[in-house]
């Protein structure tokens, strides 16, 4: 990607602070007191290289950044994807189909379980 500052913008759109929701929320005062909280849920997966550009053009920030952006939404998609051909074909410029590249994937989740 030349320039991923100008991709920005949807990840960081201005109602969730990037850094609240990578931490996990846990900064974030709770309404409550009585609340438990179970960290370091994981599930493990297998994606295609498509299967990834396809999760994050479900994301609804990209999807709002698209609607007032097509030409650079759709760029974005387009460098991600060269981006992981590149990667995996070491620069070599064959043809790589995203559909046959498998990626191992782990999921992190956590619970907050609270009752007033």
């Amino acid at each position: 990607m030349e320039n991923i500052e100008s991709y920005k913008c949807w990840v960081d759109d201005g109602r969730i602070e990037p850094k609240i929701l990578f931490d996990g929320y846990k900064d974030i005062k709770l309404p409550f007191n009585d609340f438990i909280r179970i960290d370091g849920i994981t599930s493990e997966d297998e994606l295609s290289g498509s299967d990834i550009l396809g999760y994050i053009d479900s994301w609804s920030n990209y999807q709002n950044f698209k609607k007032e952006n097509e030409i650079e939404g759709t760029r974005f998609m387009q460098e991600l994807g060269d981006g992981i051909k590149s990667l995996i074909g070491n620069g070599s410029g064959t043809h790589i189909d995203l559909t046959q590249i498998k990626f191992h994937i782990e999921w992190v989740f956590f619970v907050l379980m609270a009752r007033k």
